[in-house]
């Protein structure tokens, strides 16, 4: 009779640890590098504005181009249907400027998301 009680136990310790299995996690940077489309070239700080560009965080703020297609809920759709999640917090852009053909953060201030 023990034996089978052990067997019992131990059979559902297994499940309880298989079902604690952390799940696959995605940076932010892995997220927004697997956009559809190549960022487009700007020659003008007047040619880059503020995105919901999204990542497996949810969303995520980028500066692009203007006309940059972005679609913030398909990433979110691939990054659930890869069972990829993450944890994260997002830096407060203050704008965006044109540098050598890419658009980049003029200047940033790191947010607490506690």
């Amino acid at each position: 009779m023990r034996t089978l009680e052990w067997r019992i136990c131990i059979v559902l310790l297994s499940g309880l640890l298989a079902a604690c299995a952390p799940a696959k996690v995605a940076s932010p940077e892995t997220a927004a590098a697997s956009a559809s489309s190549p960022p487009l070239v700007c020659q003008t700080d007047a040619q880059c504005t503020l995105k919901n560009v999204g990542n497996c965080c949810g969303e995520s703020l980028a500066c692009v181009h203007v006309d940059q297609p972005v679609d913030a809920a398909a990433e979110k759709r691939r990054c659930e249907a890869e069972g990829l999640s993450s944890v994260c917090g997002q830096r407060d852009i203050a704008g965006c400027r044109c540098d050598a053909g890419q658009c980049v953060e003029s200047a940033t201030a790191n947010t607490d998301l506690d």
